[in-house]
Formats: C-alpha cells, sequence, structure tokens
C-alpha cells in the first residue's frame, strides 16, 4: 500500500481555548445575481452587531457558489452561539428582506478540532 503525502494533521491540546467553543453555522439559498448585494450588507450591517454580542470569537462567511453562502460564528458557549440565531433572524428579517434570500439550515455544535497556521 502506497503511502499518503499527506502529513496527519495536529490535534490540539485539551486547554487550547478554541477547542471549547462553540460554531453556528447557518446556510442561505441566494440567487446568484443577488449574493454581491447580500454579502456587502452583511459585513457592513450585520458583522458589527453580531461581534458586539456576549461570547463573540469570530465570523466567517463562505461562498459555495451558485448561491450558497454559509456563515459561521464562533461563541464561547453554546447559549451565546445559540442566542446568536435569534440576533441573526431579526436582523435578515429587516435589514435583507427585499432580497429574495431563504435559510436553509442551522448547525450548532462544539469546536473539536481547531488548526491554524499563524
Amino acid at each position: 500500500m502506497a503511502q499518503s503525502a499527506l502529513a496527519p494533521a495536529p490535534v490540539l491540546a485539551a486547554d487550547d481555548d478554541t477547542a471549547h467553543r462553540f460554531v453556528q453555522i447557518r446556510r442561505y439559498s441566494v440567487p446568484p445575481d443577488e449574493v454581491d448585494e447580500f454579502l456587502r450588507r452583511v459585513q457592513q450591517g450585520f458583522v458589527p452587531v453580531i461581534s458586539s454580542l456576549p461570547g463573540f470569537a469570530g465570523y466567517y462567511a463562505l461562498d459555495l457558489g451558485r448561491g450558497c453562502l454559509e456563515f459561521a460564528n464562533i461563541f464561547e458557549t453554546a447559549e451565546q452561539a445559540a442566542a446568536s440565531l435569534e440576533t441573526a433572524t431579526h436582523w435578515v428579517a429587516q435589514c435583507l428582506a427585499d432580497l429574495h434570500a431563504l435559510r436553509t439550515e442551522v448547525l450548532t455544535g462544539r469546536i473539536r478540532l481547531s488548526v491554524s497556521k499563524g
């Protein structure tokens, strides 16, 4: 059997702060011609809101192509991550109602592995 050229990813120590945080991932389906406007509004309007919430640790927006967007919020506790959903739902209803976005999935879980080069 041939040996893989990829080295195994390191596992973080249990005392690493990131490994004790929680992430909430929200997936949206957005018409492709509205993606740039959706992301512009999120950056200018929602990022300041979510980053001011208690326990906020990070925010990522992923463009998966063909109008599929995912947003990952990282918080210190599961309760804080869950509370961010209510904030996001309210903000989207108020600030993106004129766009044709549909939230298709919400996932929340503990971060078990985090690797970064830094």
